[in-house]
């Protein structure tokens, strides 16, 4: 019996070795900077102070949080790609939003493309260790929030 599953995604099931073969992941997680805000030191970000700054930073507000399936449990050990550059998460993930330490970049605007997992980003399985669980949940938690785009034939 074969079962196709996790295969569709261009994904390997957790538990199998990941050959170098030819299955090539098919999904990514996208969104776009919200706000861009400077911080004094000793700011907090998101709730529950999980993370508070020891110097004046630099802060991208993106509009993509666990609502969409971005896992909070994420928060504080992710990070996103805008404009080709990593940025690490810092605050917990809230339900519709997510901030990015983007200190020392002055060229990030609102409506920059930002890329949470996926081609470009974190892999689902980088993603899906962090969190605690198999790339098959992972891709399951995106919820019809987000926007679908299907490219090619």
């Amino acid at each position: 019996m074969f079962r196709e599953g996790i295969i569709l995604y261009g994904l390997y099931p957790d538990s199998v070795p990941q050959p170098d073969g030819p299955l090539k992941p098919v999904m990514t997680l996208k969104s776009r900077v919200a706000q861009v805000r400077d911080l004094p030191a000793n700011s907090s970000v998101s709730y529950g102070r999980t993370y508070v700054s020891e110097h004046p930073i630099r802060t991208a507000v993106i509009t993509a949080g666990y609502a969409d399936g971005h896992p909070r449990r994420l928060s504080n050990q992710a990070y996103d790609i805008v404009n080709g550059t990593a940025y690490k998460q810092i605050g917990r993930i809230c339900m519709d939003m997510h901030m990015l330490d983007i200190t020392g970049d002055t060229t990030i605007r609102p409506g920059d493309e930002v890329v949470l997992w996926g081609a470009q980003g974190m892999s689902t399985e980088e993603v899906s260790q962090i969190v605690g669980t198999i790339n098959y949940e992972l891709t399951c938690l995106v919820t019809r929030r987000s926007t679908r785009v299907y490219l090619g034939e």
